[in-house]
C-alpha cells in the first residue's frame, strides 16, 4: 500500500517542522509550505491525500482555503483538518462552516494532531 501524502499548511516554520516530523514518524509522505503560492504550486505536481492547515495564515484564511479545496480550485479530493489555536468551539463551528473534514486544536499537542490525521485516513487502524 503507497504511503498516504499530507500537505501541512502553516505559516509557523516550527509548528510545521513538528508535525511534519510526527506524520512522517508514522509513515506519511509529508510536504510543508506557508503561503497560497507555494500550495498552488505544490498541487501541479503533488497531489496530497489530507491538507493540514493552520487557521489564520498572512496569505489567506484557512477556512477560504478548506472552500477552495472543496470546490474543487485545487483539483485534488483532499481530505481537509483545521489546525489552529483557536478555542475549541469556535473551530468546531469554523469547520462545520467551511466543510473541513476534521479539526484539532494545538493546544492538545502533537499527539491529537497525529491521531486526528490517522482517524481520518484510516492509517491508524489493525
Amino acid at each position: 500500500m503507497r504511503s498516504q501524502k499530507v500537505l501541512v499548511i502553516d505559516d509557523s516554520e516550527i509548528a510545521s517542522e513538528m508535525a511534519q516530523e510526527v506524520l512522517r514518524a508514522e509513515g506519511f509522505d509529508v510536504r510543508a509550505c506557508t503561503a497560497l503560492g507555494e500550495f498552488t504550486e505544490i498541487l501541479k505536481h503533488w497531489r496530497p491525500d489530507v491538507v493540514l492547515t493552520d487557521m489564520h495564515m498572512p496569505s489567506i484564511e484557512g477556512t477560504e482555503l478548506c472552500y477552495w479545496i472543496k470546490s474543487g480550485g485545487g483539483k485534488s479530493p483532499a481530505k481537509v483538518i483545521l489546525y489552529s489555536a483557536a478555542p475549541e468551539d469556535e473551530l468546531e463551528l469554523f469547520a462545520k462552516t467551511s466543510g473541513a473534514d476534521a479539526f484539532v486544536c494545538k493546544d492538545r499537542g502533537m499527539d491529537a494532531m497525529r491521531d486526528v490525521v490517522l482517524s481520518l485516513t484510516g492509517a491508524g487502524k489493525a
